[in-house]
């Protein structure tokens, strides 16, 4: 085989082999960044959620004892929890992407936004509807993983004792 041969069978091959680590590491590159936003997609879409559920319950809350509504939720990642104890419900999700800042807490439109670094080194965010300091009781303990949710809201009356109108949560 002659030198000239030789070099263009090397030269493709590098051509060659440039071209297929361009393409991999674009690859490799667009996958993080599309994974990233598909979680900013997902976490808005049921921050969404929680703000139709924080009217609901508003609503509930406002036309007397009785008073019902149902809504459907979307959990596509992550859990949402009732937490009757405290007065407040929370979804928590857990990604690569830094949605919130790690360690702070934002008020959103009646929503509280809080990010954490979750023990794994991953980032926990946090939609937190909190009723604590408010007229209303939260009642019903639940906890729901990813999936499709009927949450009933129901006024169950106001509460003499505790000065706060009792509103159960469930799914």
């Amino acid at each position: 085989m002659n030198s000239r041969a030789l070099n263009v069978v090397i030269s493709s091959l590098l051509i060659f082999s440039i071209l297929i680590v361009m393409t991999l590491s674009t690859y490799i590159w667009g996958l993080s960044y599309l994974s990233k936003y598909k979680d900013v997609a997902t976490f808005e879409g049921v921050k969404g959620d929680m703000k139709v559920l924080k009217a609901s319950i508003d609503m509930v809350s406002h036309e007397g004892k009785g008073s019902r509504n149902f809504i459907k939720i979307h959990i596509p990642e992550g859990r949402l929890k009732v937490n009757a104890s405290n007065d407040y419900i929370v979804y928590i999700m857990e990604s690569d992407a830094e949605i919130v800042q790690a360690g702070s807490s934002v008020e959103q439109q009646g929503l509280e936004l809080q990010g954490e670094i979750s023990p794994r080194g991953k980032y926990t965010t946090k939609i937190i509807v909190n009723y604590s300091g408010t007229m209303i009781n939260i009642v019903g303990n639940s906890s729901a993983p990813k999936g499709y949710y009927t949450i009933k809201i129901n006024n169950i009356g106001y509460n003499a004792t505790t000065d706060k109108i009792k509103v159960q949560v469930g799914f």
